[in-house]
């Protein structure tokens, strides 16, 4: 995992989570973001605790006013993406529209996520 310090923007996410740690794998290699795991932040710190973290992943930037969760991080996740794909992917998340139904789906599969990942084995 990289410093968030070096990069003008970075992922936290729940690192005691299977799904959420595979995620963060396919950040590092995918965006060029810095990803932070939860078990080495501040709890509280830039209003993002233990219970935010247990519930989404979230992203922090120098250029927003504030921390991005849910389906907006993980728009903005994919605008950092290294291929154009996954661009313009992002783009259509954050669309208002979008967005609304992608929180819905995201939030039904953070609320079953150590199911997927016990149903894989």
């Amino acid at each position: 995992m990289t410093d968030p310090n070096a990069n003008d923007a970075c992922m936290i996410f729940d690192d005691s989570c299977p799904m959420c740690s595979a995620a963060a794998r396919w950040v590092e290699k995918n965006t060029s973001l810095a990803v932070v795991p939860g078990s080495t932040w501040e709890s509280g710190a830039a209003g993002i605790g233990d219970s935010e973290l247990d519930r989404s992943v979230w992203t922090l930037s120098k250029s927003e006013p504030a921390p991005q969760s849910e389906a907006l991080a993980v728009a903005y996740i994919l605008q950092h993406g290294r291929l154009r794909i996954f661009r313009i992917a992002g783009r259509i998340v954050s669309l208002w529209g979008i967005r609304s139904v992608a929180n819905v789906i995201y939030r039904w599969i953070a609320r079953n996520r150590r199911r997927f990942m016990r149903s894989r084995g």
